[in-house]
């Protein structure tokens, strides 16, 4: 599995989450706002709302996080999936992908979604392709800024 900042170039339109945080993020923390079956049968479609947490506390003592994004995810020729214990409203500790280099060597790379909450492995897939289909900036609740 890839570890955070190593980018999935693989992943079509990779670059459009490297240019929102400015490197390929883990996704810690993330909320999963939709998982689910995408327009074909063998497709998944992933929404996580992630953003970027700076060493600064507010006020409260919170460490304040900026750069709020959604990025939703494209995933196509899924095979291998183990997901009887993932629930789409779930925080993750972490998106595991394959390095480029398994790509490479598989033809085809893997999805961990760890969980934050609960027990730590929570689903699992393969994907022949992927894409990242939007990267959209919001508010700290995870609504779409206009």
């Amino acid at each position: 599995m890839s570890h955070e900042g190593t980018s999935p170039v693989y992943l079509k339109n990779y670059e459009a989450v490297v240019h929102a945080f400015g490197w390929w993020p883990g996704f810690h923390d993330a909320n999963v706002r939709a998982f689910g079956p995408s327009t074909r049968p063998d497709s998944l479609e992933l929404l996580l709302h992630w953003w970027v947490m700076t060493n600064a506390v507010d006020e409260k003592g919170f460490y304040i996080l900026e750069k709020h994004h959604l990025v939703r995810l494209g995933f196509e020729g899924i095979t291998d999936a183990e997901l009887d214990q993932f629930t789409p409203e779930n925080i993750l500790f972490e998106l595991g992908l394959s390095s480029p280099e398994e790509f490479a060597a598989e033809g085809k790379f893997r999805v961990v979604l760890d969980s934050a909450i609960g027990s730590e492995f929570c689903g699992a897939f393969s994907a022949r392709e992927g894409a990242v289909l939007e990267v959209v900036p919001c508010d700290a609740k995870g609504n779409r800024i206009a």
